[in-house]
């Protein structure tokens, strides 16, 4: 199969040109040694004028890879696939190579748990395909729209990256702002708001803006735990939950199961009521988390703010994958959680009761010394 990669290696060496630098390993990735980047290039649509290409981007600081769909249009095959590989470029390597080469840049403050974590934010131009009749230049980019109300969703990571989308099709307007690849919804209505006012739009029209905010050395913690340690503790807290061991027993013996005791806490007290989430899907829920020190102080923040919330979820879709718990068992962790509760106490009202579930925050109890990662 010598053609095996012969389009996957056009789109590639068009990236390495536009970026004067990297090198193909002859099947579907690039690396850039000097900056410990690794890129690769799956597609999965490839027509005469057209291509689909989704790409991946790992480094050692971004602790999940970053995943990314490109679209590329062009007169035949090649010209398609160069389209591609000039708008991952315009969209997301111009701002990441400058991100990790410590470009200077505008500064972000997040303010967490009474310490300022100080970013660097850099944002890609706005990537439209389609016609609009008045193809103004923006005043302002897409990242100015919610630029005042998104540090309240970035947490203490090293890297976070923001996707904004928005997009009209014949009738139907889809637009999505993503932190990290999770849908952030107050922000997203934002930018629907935004594209609703468009005027004079052919029959498709999208713009896509994409920002990389790296968290300066000077205020940056390393995680105690890493994903994969995450993870794992949270499959053993599920099967504990699942097997409906006495919930206090669980509770005593928490610290055996996890990391860190912080990380064993959050993996207590969160995953029932993520699994609720997971398992009940039809019900909006709210994206606050509470915590509470034993010395009284409290903090709100957003689920996307805790590196947990996430590889909890992940956990629960890749142990129901693979394990496919009976009813019994879903039973014995769903109904450990408060939000099962709310819905429950809520049929029993009538079903429109159901919309408050919203503002029921989640709750969880830490001790003083408790630290979110």
């Amino acid at each position: 199969m010598g053609h095996h990669h012969e389009n996957e290696e056009i789109l590639l060496s068009n990236l390495i040109y536009l970026m004067d630098m990297g090198s193909y390993d002859g099947h579907n990735t690039l690396n850039i040694y000097s900056l410990n980047l690794k890129i690769s290039v799956y597609l999965n649509n490839v027509q005469q004028n057209m291509v689909q290409a989704i790409f991946s981007i790992e480094h050692p600081e971004f602790e999940e890879e970053i995943i990314e769909s490109v679209a590329g249009a062009g007169e035949n095959t090649k010209r398609a696939l160069e389209s591609a590989a000039n708008n991952f470029y315009e969209s997301i390597m111009i701002p990441l190579l400058a991100g990790l080469n410590g470009v200077d840049s505008e500064k972000v403050e997040v303010l967490l748990q009474k310490k300022l974590h100080i970013f660097k934010k850099y944002e890609s131009d706005i990537v439209c395909v389609g016609k609009r009749e008045s193809m103004y230049t923006h005043r302002e980019s897409l990242y100015d729209r919610i630029k005042d109300k998104l540090p309240q969703y970035i947490g203490i990571k090293k890297v976070y990256m923001i996707k904004i989308f928005a997009s009209f099709s014949i009738d139907k307007y889809i637009c999505e702002v993503r932190l990290n690849g999770v849908l952030i919804p107050t922000l997203t209505e934002i930018i629907e708001k935004y594209a609703r006012c468009w005027e004079n739009i052919g029959s498709y029209y999208t713009e896509k803006q994409c920002v990389f905010f790296v968290q300066d050395d000077t205020t940056y913690e390393i995680c105690p735990y890493s994903r994969k340690e995450a993870i794992d503790g949270a499959l053993r807290f599920i099967k504990l939950f699942e097997s409906g061991k006495e919930y206090e027993a669980i509770y005593e013996d928490r610290e055996s199961f996890a990391k860190t005791k912080d990380l064993a806490a959050e993996l207590f007290f969160l995953i029932p009521e993520i699994y609720c989430e997971v398992i009940i899907n039809n019900v909006k829920y709210s994206d606050i988390v509470v915590i509470m020190k034993e010395s009284g102080e409290v903090e709100s923040v957003h689920t996307s703010q805790m590196r947990v919330y996430n590889y909890i979820k992940e956990a629960i879709y890749t142990h129901l994958d693979r394990e496919h718990p009976s009813d019994e068992k879903i039973f014995n962790v769903i109904s450990l959680s408060a939000r099962y509760l709310s819905i429950s106490s809520a049929l029993e009202k009538g079903e429109e009761e159901l919309e408050n579930l919203n503002s029921a925050y989640l709750t969880i109890p830490v001790d003083k010394n408790y630290k979110l990662f």
